[in-house]
C-alpha cells in the first residue's frame, strides 16, 4: 500500500533578529515546569508565539493611538 503524500509546508521568514529576554531563576523554573508538562519542546517558538500573539492582539484592539502618544503603553 503506497504512502499518502506528505502535506506541503508552508514557507515561512526566516528568524534573523536575535532578541535575548533575561529571567529570574523562579521564572525560569516556572517556565520550564509549564512547557514539560504541556509537552512544549520549544521554548524559543512558544515566547515567540506568546509574545507576537500579545502584540497583535493589542495592535488589533486599538490600532489608531497605538503609536499617537509618542511613547509605547509598556514603558
Amino acid at each position: 500500500m503506497p504512502r499518502p503524500p506528505k502535506p506541503k509546508r508552508i514557507k515561512q521568514d526566516p528568524k534573523t533578529c536575535p532578541v535575548t529576554i533575561l529571567f529570574s531563576a523562579g521564572e525560569m523554573e516556572l517556565l520550564d515546569g509549564y512547557l514539560k508538562r504541556k509537552g512544549i519542546r520549544n521554548r524559543s517558538a512558544f515566547v515567540r508565539k506568546l509574545v507576537m500573539n500579545k502584540v497583535l492582539k493589542d495592535i488589533s484592539g486599538n490600532p489608531t493611538s497605538l503609536f499617537d502618544s509618542g511613547k509605547f503603553p509598556y514603558e
